[in-house]
Formats: structure tokens, C-alpha cells, sequence
């Protein structure tokens, strides 16, 4: 590519990536994957260089100041927390939520449903949901249920994320917890969810697949409680599935466990533009209010000209 005057090629292709490039099967993806690489490559050079020009300005200050220096590792009256101390942090707090906490489940019995992608979806979306739960103050128990050790998602998940403080089971969640505590959150059903219950046991789909209502059938197949978070009446949906990715779920219900707004929630994980605002919502419901009460008063005056 690059004896063809393509630019956007990394300087080094390791084993691995090699590997993938030949298991693609058009050249369009390689050239795609290639230009991701570039970029990557691109980006970490960018901040090498950026570290490298701040340790120089700080070098030069500190050669040319004459007075006392304020900050890390130099005056400072602060302590220092190292990243090891905060890592430890929320390692207990995880190990806290695994004793005293409130159990969450990712269903990850949908790997039939799934292509490729879908599957590395899904690896990029769990990582993003544990590390929301991790730095959350009050973060679940998170368990992975009908968890196949052995197949392309459970390797990447290995891969991608070795260090993950979950419990991985192969059984199904019924031979787990009481039927009578699990809540399957599933857009496709009917019934909302008004308010978050602190005793429930919610089931998230281990799937980015949206176009197949798959968690709708399996909860009705397995007589699960099933809810929807209310997006009509909190967010102003445009076009496409009523569905949220599994890291934007993860975050809401975590919103929700400490503060119990929806709004406030969906403010936080929904892109901000896309959310109905409490004032908003009150004026609409004023509007509406005017609107009836209009129409009765039009409705008296057209009685009384009868009369």
C-alpha cells in the first residue's frame, strides 16, 4: 500500500494483527483495518511527543525558577495518592459490593444471535458497562450468567479485558437466583418501569443485536418479569429501535440506585440533546392543560348560543 501512495499505513504490524488481515476476505477490509492501525499508531506518537515536550518545559522552568516550586513531588502540603491507592479503592468497593451489594446480570446466552461484529460490539460495550460499575460509588455485583468459557466472545473477553471483577457462571440465572426477583429489562415489552426497585435483580441482554427482538422471547419463554425503561416520555426518540446500548443501561440503573430521577439518569447517559428536560415536560403539560381548558370554555359559549 505504501509503494501505492497510501499514506495511512502503520510502520509495524505485529503477528496478531497480521493474522487478521488474512482472515479478512475483501480488501476494502484490510485497507479499513490498516487505516484504524495508522491512526492508533498516529495517536500514540502524538501523545509521546506531547509528554515528551512537557517534560522539557518543566525541565527548562525548573532550571530557570528561583523561587519555591508548588506542586507533585515538588512543594506541596497535599498527600499524594498513588495510582496503585486508588486502584485499591475500587477493588474494595467491588469486593464490598460482592458481600453487602445488590446483584445485576448480563445475560450472555446469545451467541448464535450474533455475528463478528455484534460480538466485538458486545466485548466493547461490557468493558464500558465495568467500568462504569467500577468507579461508581455504590457499584453491583455484577454477574455473567450462561457464560461459554470457550467461545469467540468469552476469548475476547479474556483478551480484551483479563483483570474484570465479575462472577462468570455457565448456569442459567434460574438455577441461580428466585424467579420471583428477576426483572428482564427488554425494549420490546410493554410494560415501563416506573421506579427502580432496590429488591429486584435486573437481567441486561448480552447482545448488541437490536433488529431481533431475542430478550422479548426468551423472558416470555422463561416467565420473567419484564420491564422498559419509559424513553417516550424522558427522551425525544427519532428514527430506528428503541433501544439503548448495554453501557448506557448499566449507567442508568446506576443513576437511578443513588438518586432514583429518571431525568437526571437519562441526562447522564443519553446524549443531552436527545433528553426532555423537567421544564420542558412542565410547560408541555401546562400547554395541554390551556389547550382542554379552551376547548371547554368553547364548548359552554357554543351551549349557550344555543339557548
Amino acid at each position: 500500500y505504501k509503494q501505492e501512495g497510501d499514506l495511512f499505513v502503520p510502520s509495524e504490524i505485529n503477528d496478531n494483527q497480521w493474522g487478521k488481515l488474512v482472515a479478512m476476505n475483501t480488501v476494502s477490509e484490510r485497507i479499513i483495518k490498516l487505516k484504524r492501525l495508522y491512526l492508533n499508531e498516529f495517536k500514540r506518537n502524538a501523545i509521546i511527543k506531547k509528554n515528551e515536550m512537557e517534560l522539557a518545559r518543566l525541565a527548562k522552568y525548573k532550571e530557570e525558577c528561583t523561587h519555591l516550586i508548588y506542586g507533585y513531588e515538588e512543594n506541596c502540603y497535599f498527600d499524594a495518592y498513588s495510582p496503585q491507592y486508588i486502584e485499591n479503592i475500587k477493588r474494595h468497593k467491588l469486593i464490598t459490593a460482592a458481600l453487602f451489594g445488590q446483584p445485576i446480570i448480563i445475560d450472555c446466552g446469545f451467541e448464535s444471535d450474533m455475528s463478528a461484529a455484534d460480538k466485538r460490539g458486545l466485548v466493547q460495550q461490557l468493558g464500558m458497562s465495568l467500568s462504569k460499575n467500577r468507579n461508581n460509588n455504590d457499584p453491583f455485583y455484577v454477574h455473567m450468567c450462561n457464560y461459554d468459557s470457550k467461545s469467540f466472545t468469552a476469548k475476547m473477553v479474556q483478551d480484551k479485558l483479563p483483570h474484570i471483577f465479575v462472577d462468570q457462571h455457565k448456569e442459567n440465572y434460574l438455577d441461580l437466583f428466585p424467579n420471583e426477583s428477576l426483572v428482564y429489562l427488554t425494549p420490546d415489552c410493554e410494560d415501563l418501569m416506573d421506579e427502580y426497585d432496590h429488591d429486584a435483580i435486573y437481567i441486561l441482554g448480552g447482545t448488541s443485536n437490536n433488529k431481533i427482538p431475542s430478550t422479548l422471547a426468551k423472558a416470555k419463554a422463561e416467565g420473567i418479569t419484564m420491564k422498559k425503561f419509559p424513553i417516550d416520555v424522558y427522551v425525544e426518540w427519532g428514527r430506528g429501535p428503541k433501544s439503548l446500548p448495554l453501557s448506557q443501561v448499566m449507567g442508568i440503573l446506576l443513576d437511578l440506585k443513588q438518586t432514583g430521577c429518571w431525568t437526571q439518569a437519562f441526562h447522564n447517559n443519553v446524549r443531552t440533546s436527545l433528553v426532555k428536560m423537567e421544564h420542558n415536560r412542565v410547560s408541555d403539560r401546562t400547554l395541554r392543560y390551556n389547550k382542554m381548558v379552551m376547548k371547554q370554555m368553547q364548548s359552554i359559549l357554543d351551549e349557550v348560543d344555543k339557548r
